[in-house]
């Protein structure tokens, strides 16, 4: 593809093809299997194909079908093991299936595919809570800044992700999905763009400045910054999921981060350069 010989392959959306044809031979009722991959075929698969070739998508636009595909292939399962056919599903399975877990409504997509199909009755599953949690004051934001700026005996890259997150409100996702191309060097500052086409945020934290510039040897840091993606996956050159970083809201740092907005929502975006940190 390099040489211009292959045409370009949406990376992301191989692996996930890939990763479906594991997860369908690894569902042992037919009748199921079926379900599963005629849902993800026609309704998930689909719409990733359409994403991808409109492009401007995430670089962890995968993550949710991934979830969706899954949520389908566990709640059949399920069905299995407590004797029910998907047809003879009712509203009393449905609130028994979402004490299973919080991830458990992440099945509405495919109920809601799975009766517009006939292969079910319309089942009510509501959407996922909002955790919220409850907002730092202004007091205690300034006083975790402060460690995350200055204590050394914290892991370089939970520091500088915890400052994204902490002063400039960056969300876990976009933060996993950074590279090193929006980190530039003018004039001896650090500059990180977040999103185009916004201006770039000058005055990086101290934190993101050393791992940038210099991460310790063998640490995680210099793994993360020798290659296109700060916070480096197991795959070389792609980005972690959200749930795959140790994220600032262990009990180390008491940041808890909020859920992001539904995909139909628009996230107003900051429109100025933060102000730089002294």
């Amino acid at each position: 593809m390099a040489g211009g010989v292959l045409p370009p392959r949406d990376e992301e959306l191989a692996r996930t093809e890939q990763w479906l044809t594991t997860l369908l031979a690894s569902i042992d009722v037919p009748e199921h299997r079926r379900l599963v991959q005629a849902y993800a075929t026609w309704q998930v698969m689909r719409r990733l194909r359409a994403s991808a070739a409109r492009g401007g998508r995430s670089r962890t636009y995968t993550a949710h079908a991934r979830n969706n595909i899954r949520a389908a292939a566990d709640f059949t399962a399920w069905l299995a093991r407590h004797g029910r056919a998907l047809q003879q599903c009712r509203q009393a399975d449905i609130d028994d299936w979402l004490a299973t877990g919080p991830a458990a409504c992440q099945v509405r997509d495919f109920l809601t595919w799975a009766a517009a199909h006939s292969h079910c009755t319309a089942l009510h599953v509501p959407g996922p809570a909002r955790r919220s949690g409850t907002a730092a004051t202004q007091n205690e934001r300034w006083a975790l800044a402060a460690r995350l700026l200055h204590d050394d005996t914290v892991d370089l890259t939970d520091r500088a992700a915890g400052c994204l997150l902490l002063l400039y409100g960056q969300q876990l996702s976009r933060i996993a999905a950074m590279t090193t191309s929006q980190v530039t060097s003018r004039g001896g500052t650090l500059f990180v763009r977040f999103a185009d086409p916004q201006p770039p945020r000058h005055g990086c934290s101290p934190a993101a400045c050393q791992a940038a510039r210099s991460p310790p040897p063998g640490s995680a840091s210099a793994c993360a910054f020798s290659a296109s993606t700060p916070w480096q996956a197991a795959a070389p050159r792609s980005p972690i999921s959200p749930p795959s970083y140790p994220p600032p809201s262990s009990p180390t740092f008491s940041i808890y981060p909020r859920e992001p907005p539904s995909a139909g929502c628009a996230r107003p975006e900051p429109t100025g350069p933060a102000t730089p940190l002294s």
